[in-house]
């Protein structure tokens, strides 16, 4: 599947978190499941014409071995075609080829809630994800004796270019059936992934969307957010906001090293040529 130079920087940070991740579990992977609601058929190619290793490959393919359960309803039988090319035996992994909105439930069956998880949840634009979906891994819950609850973490992209390019139709004077079809989509894909109408609002006031999603987050009951916004040069426009909710304290410990490493990927010709990556920020409830 080709794809634009950005999204190395998503396959940075998902890396670097796995390596944390494997080395905290090295001794018992079992403990540790990561999974994915849009697997793609596990690898990049970008505009140049060179492949690399996606998401989906990149998590199943550390010597780990800790359980991977990948969602894709499309291209699941070019994702295991891949993975066994690179990998050969994949008895790690599972491959649900189902939408991810319409079968969460099944999804987080194989993922066990006393045990750390990470989902990566990378739609391309707001149409691909459910509010609801969403809600359900923030839910996917177990609560100690102690008192502490744990729920999967999640490295999540909010597409908020895409979501701006829909709510641009809202006030928007349009005329015939094909217009009025598209409006009534883009509307409804942003009704759908923010879970609620109030955004309408957020957006005829010229309030921040970002900030109104890392709201709705945050309620779900994860402890912090370290995120940041990828923008486009030459078009001077937002592409994505990458954000990791973690619901652990101990979690937040990784979070300098992040920092660090994105200072590093900044430095990158592909960055510094075509887009802007703000600072890491964390934002506490």
């Amino acid at each position: 599947m080709r794809f634009q130079y950005h999204t190395k920087i998503k396959l940075h940070m998902l890396s670097y978190y796995l390596t944390i991740c494997a080395k905290v579990h090295s001794k018992n992977p079992d403990k540790f499941t990561y999974f994915e609601t849009h697997a793609g058929d596990g690898l990049v190619t970008l505009p140049d014409d060179s492949t690399t290793e996606g998401s989906a490959v990149i998590a199943a393919s550390s010597k780990l071995k800790f359980p991977c359960v990948l969602t894709e309803r499309l291209y699941h039988e070019e994702l295991e075609k891949n993975l066994r090319s690179e990998l050969g035996e994949i008895d790690h992994v599972t491959i649900l080829p189902v939408d991810c909105n319409e079968r969460i439930d099944e999804i987080l069956r194989h993922v066990k809630a006393h045990y750390h998880s990470l989902g990566f949840v990378d739609p391309s634009h707001p149409g691909e994800l459910k509010w609801s979906t969403i809600e359900s891994i923030g839910s996917h819950e177990h609560k100690y004796q102690t008192g502490d609850i744990r729920r999967p973490e999640m490295l999540l992209n909010f597409p908020i270019g895409r979501i701006k390019r829909n709510a641009g139709w809202l006030d928007k004077t349009v005329e015939g059936q094909q217009q009025m079809n598209r409006r009534q989509t883009a509307i409804k894909h942003n009704d759908d992934f923010f879970g609620t109408t109030e955004w309408q609002e957020v957006w005829r006031k010229s309030e921040d969307l970002t900030e109104f999603f890392l709201g709705r987050l945050m309620g779900l009951g994860y402890t912090a957010c370290l995120h940041t916004q990828v923008d486009e040069i030459q078009n001077h426009v937002p592409i994505y906001v990458l954000m990791l909710l973690i619901s652990q304290h101990k979690a937040e410990e990784v979070l300098p090293g992040l920092a660090k490493g994105l200072e590093r990927w900044q430095r990158e010709d592909y960055v510094r040529e075509y887009y802007k990556v703000h600072d890491l920020a964390k934002w506490v409830k």
